[in-house]
């Protein structure tokens, strides 16, 4: 039987590469069918070509993703969709490493140096589980569940009997027969006390939407299991599914402590920080992961570069930030990229205005606006949304939120998309609507030698929008304003929505003619409006 079976061995040093080889040829199996590679690249391109029925991973694969990255990949892309058996086998046996494998349900779990007879007992016991769980959904779809109790006979112990059960209603529920799955599993549990089947049953019902059954059962797991992270992850989307933020948050929380190679988990708990969704004590911890964890993972992209840069800057630090240099030592390349520059002229507008540069900040706005970057993802948006509130842009903040709203509902990680809308019912809550706006302009219309002051207060909600601009600039032109410090600064605000245009429009290009006091530019006026930050 073993001659016939393929086994990829992924390993980074060639000893053990040919060590493990050699004791899987004493066991029976065929030098043909046995493959080695040394790190996640050419395992990757010999599952896309091999349909392996053995894998055999180690988890440090030297440079590029590790053997826990790797197996994350091959789920995603759906590569071990014919349930080959997976075997971990590392020297590695730290409670953090074993517990990230352990989300991924391999089959066993070896520790290096490998003997021969410990080898040949494991696969011996895990061909035959994998026997039994085909021979019980083949019953199960040939005779449905009469067929299956009758192949479930064949279990040579309790515990072979258990995780059979349990992986018939996995196969159930990935084939989408839901119901069939939870009916199964409710029934079973009742009779078994089998934590993974109550485990199972429960994200079931999570996924299902149905929530109180859900409790019912994870409410006694998470007291009898405080420290289990699956117990804890399952909990955790059960409260952001009850909108219960907090119990959430600080579940996820537990269980990166216990283990922080979940990605998912750690962009969860790092969108609850930076979304002031939790108290923020840990984020500083949860970012240095992340920048540490991110690159070589399937969740690698810009966006999320971009996330941990923005948060980065947030924390506390007494050193000037290049976003360069922060971006570069995320992502883990020498130099920037066409695609990534948008990102950093938007960290850096934002960066502006958090610091008071409001005319600076306009000015990368309108480089963002002028190289006619579109860029529809939800932490794009966010950043943006957030630069325009420091500037007291209310009516791009309007835009943007419904841009938001929108993104949020094509977010495809359910518990992602939970806390961003959690959030944004937040801020659309939190959010004060300026009343001052159309008065200040009906009133500049109506009486404009007296509208100056309404006009500088709808500013500070307003500001950089054209209508209140051209009223202030025509006002201050006409000296119809007291030039207070706060009126000055409004005024060359005002003058920069139109001078920081590749072309300013022609009336003001002819008011500037007419008007000495427009003469010298707002660029030579102050220093804030000179340059841009180092990106």
């Amino acid at each position: 039987m073993l001659h016939h079976k393929s086994v990829l061995v992924v390993d980074d040093s060639h000893i053990i590469q040919q060590t493990t080889k050699a004791i899987l040829l004493k066991s029976g199996f065929s030098s043909a069918n046995i493959y080695t590679v040394g790190n996640a690249k050419e395992a990757l391109l010999t599952c896309q070509t091999t349909a392996i029925d053995i894998l055999l991973l180690d988890f440090n694969l030297g440079q590029g993703r590790s053997g826990l990255q790797l197996l994350e990949q091959l789920h995603a892309l759906e590569l071990l969709a014919h349930q080959p058996l997976v075997l971990i086998i590392t020297a590695d046996d730290s409670l953090p490493i074993v517990m990230a494998f352990a989300e991924f349900e391999p089959d066993d779990y070896l520790i290096k140096p490998l003997r021969p007879d410990v080898l040949q007992k494991r696969l011996a016991v895990n061909f035959a589980q994998q026997q039994l769980r085909k021979s019980v959904w083949q019953a199960y779809c040939q005779q449905g569940t009469s067929g299956a109790r009758t192949a479930l006979q064949q279990a040579k112990n309790e515990k072979s009997f258990r995780l059979a059960i349990t992986q018939l209603c996995r196969r159930l529920a990935l084939h989408g027969q839901h119901n069939a799955a939870c009916a199964l599993l409710s029934h079973f549990t009742r009779q078994h006390d089998y934590l993974p089947a109550k485990l199972l049953h429960a994200e079931l019902l999570v996924q299902g939407n149905q929530l109180a059954q859900a409790r019912q059962i994870l409410g006694p797991l998470h007291t009898a299991y405080p420290k289990h992270i699956k117990v804890l992850d399952t909990a955790a989307r059960l409260y952001l599914a009850e909108n219960a933020t907090e119990p959430g948050y600080q579940a996820w929380l537990q269980a990166h402590q216990l283990s922080p190679y979940n990605i998912e988990r750690m962009f969860g708990l790092l969108l609850m920080d930076l979304l002031a969704l939790s108290n923020g004590c840990y984020t500083g911890k949860v970012l240095r992961d992340g920048c540490q964890m991110l690159p070589d993972t399937i969740w690698d992209n810009r966006d999320r570069r971009a996330l941990l840069v923005w948060g980065v800057l947030q924390q506390p630090s007494k050193k000037i930030r290049s976003l360069k240099e922060l971006w570069c030592r995320i992502s883990r390349e020498s130099n920037l990229t066409a695609a990534d520059r948008p990102y950093l002229q938007l960290l850096n507008a934002w960066q502006h205005s958090r610091l008071g540069h409001t005319l600076l900040a306009f000015k990368q706005l309108n480089t963002l606006a002028a190289n006619q970057h579109t860029h529809y993802s939800f932490i794009f948006q966010l950043i943006l949304l957030t630069t325009y509130q420091q500037l007291g842009m209310q009516s791009a903040v309007g835009k943007t939120l419904r841009r938001l709203a929108m993104l949020c509902t094509q977010e495809s990680c359910t518990s992602h998309r939970q806390i961003k809308y959690q959030w944004l019912m937040q801020f659309h809550r939190s959010r004060c609507h300026d009343h001052t706006y159309q008065p200040a302009l009906a009133l500049f219309e109506r009486s404009p030698h007296s509208a100056g002051p309404t006009l500088l207060e709808a500013w500070q909600s307003n500001r950089f929008d054209p209508l209140l601009a051209y009223s202030l600039v025509t006002l201050y032109c006409n000296d119809q304003i007291d030039m207070t410090l706060h009126a000055r600064k409004s005024i060359l605000e005002a003058r920069w929505v139109f001078e920081s245009l590749p072309q300013p429009p022609h009336w003001y290009r002819q008011l500037v003619q007419a008007n000495s006091a427009l003469q010298t530019p707002v660029q030579t006026m102050t220093a804030k409006a000179k340059g841009a930050v180092t990106a």
